[in-house]
């Protein structure tokens, strides 16, 4: 259990890393921190399952610049800024979110941006305050074009959402299937 003094506007993480080479944790609980619950960047390989990572004034998870396989399974993720958040993965990078709550975050559930080799299975992001699942795939600025990624959403549940239950924004392939939204903004 990993407890922060509370929402002071202080700016600490409960768990920070950088140039990240592997972590994993099961069973955690990690709350009450003034910024992310966890933030890390860049990481290379990453788990976390049957944990909880509620009521952090940040986002519960930020993890930037993912490479090899970062893994969300069984675990809750609430009442923080952003539930998850996750950015850029490189091209060895891939992302599985399954078994996994991410109800009353003040605004997304789920926010990806340039998050390719993603499957997010059975993930529940109800009542947010933004999106419940909001996954872009983004724009190189550099040429102009945009930046193909892949996902797989499949038997989520997004209900109550202020905006969208599951949003997809940019150039992809998404494969969205028997999935359940209902009640969104």
């Amino acid at each position: 259990i990993l407890t922060g003094p509370g929402h002071d506007g202080s700016g600490i993480n409960g768990i920070m890393g950088v140039n990240v080479t592997g972590f994993s944790a099961a069973y955690a609980v990690i709350s009450h921190w003034p910024d992310s619950g966890i933030y890390m960047s860049p990481v290379a390989g990453f788990s976390l399952t049957y944990s909880s990572v509620t009521e952090n004034a940040g986002e519960g998870i930020s993890l930037w610049d993912l490479r090899g396989r970062i893994v969300l399974q069984d675990s809750t993720f609430t009442e923080n800024y952003d539930g998850v958040m996750l950015a850029h993965t490189k091209d060895s990078g891939s992302v599985e979110i399954s078994s996994s709550t991410m109800n009353n975050n003040v605004q997304h559930g789920l926010y990806t941006i340039d998050v390719s080799n993603s499957r997010v299975i059975n993930v529940t992001a109800n009542n947010n305050g933004g999106e419940g699942i909001w996954m872009d795939s983004g724009r190189d600025w550099t040429y102009g074009i945009d930046i193909p990624f892949y996902a797989n959403i499949q038997g989520s549940t997004t209900n109550g959402n202020r905006h969208s239950g599951i949003s997809l924004s940019f150039a992809g392939r998404w494969w969205i299937s028997g999935n359940h939204a209902e009640a969104n903004g």
